[in-house]
């Protein structure tokens, strides 16, 4: 609630990406009360018989803030949108330091992917952090992306089934995103789509295609 209030979209994404399903709970309104501003309109609605519990309040110190102007640009979702439409359409280019660009940035995606997913791990089986344990994210940041991120561009036939499998559970995943226990940041479906895309890509299209040598003397 205050970080949609302040625009802190990028905190939003760290605090979704790491904290697990026991976040999204439905909360009581004791619960609830650790935060002042929830404390405070417990209180004014509260009664004691048919009396107010409070007779009277007032403000020992004033102050007027204004939201933080929301900036769209700078919004994760949009940058992510952003980045999955151009990833898109270099993946059709036929030049050779495209190709080659976009083959490093496969390897790379899935690499940080695969980070991740140990992070969560940790976070969940090696803390005592309860917020921490039951993170759904794992279903998208696979561990084992770390090593296989380095066999992305592989003719070997089981990492290319690797990623193939990789992408129809993360189809799955999409489809079956407003139906999971845990809230999901939203900005992590293009980054999704970005591995789905390439992974197919790669195997049905990118294989058979013939690349077009740079010509150095443009």
């Amino acid at each position: 609630e205050y970080l949609d209030y302040n625009d802190k979209q990028w905190s939003k994404l760290g605090i979704d990406l790491l904290l697990g399903s026991p976040l999204d709970v439905n909360i009581t309104p004791y619960q609830s009360m650790f935060l002042p501003d929830y404390l405070m309109k417990s209180f004014d609605s509260s009664t004691i018989g048919s009396k107010a519990l409070i007779s009277k309040k007032f403000s020992l110190f004033d102050i007027e803030t204004a939201p933080a102007g929301k900036n769209f640009f700078t919004n994760p979702l949009f940058i992510f949108s952003l980045v999955f439409l151009l990833v898109l359409l270099l993946s059709f280019s036929k030049n050779i330091l495209i190709t080659r660009f976009l083959d490093a940035f496969d390897g790379f995606l899935v690499f940080i992917t695969g980070i991740m997913g140990c992070l969560f791990i940790l976070m969940w089986t090696g803390t005592e952090h309860l917020m921490c344990k039951n993170n759904y994210n794992i279903l998208w940041a696979w561990p084992t992306n770390v090593i296989m991120a380095f066999y992305f561009h592989s003719k070997r036939q089981s990492p290319s089934w690797y990623f193939l499998v990789y992408a129809v559970f993360n189809l799955l995943l999409i489809a079956g995103w407003l139906f999971l226990p845990q809230h999901l940041n939203p900005s992590i479906i293009p980054v999704i789509g970005i591995i789905v895309f390439r992974s197919l890509f790669h195997r049905y299209y990118q294989k058979e295609k013939k690349y077009e040598p740079y010509n150095f003397s443009k």
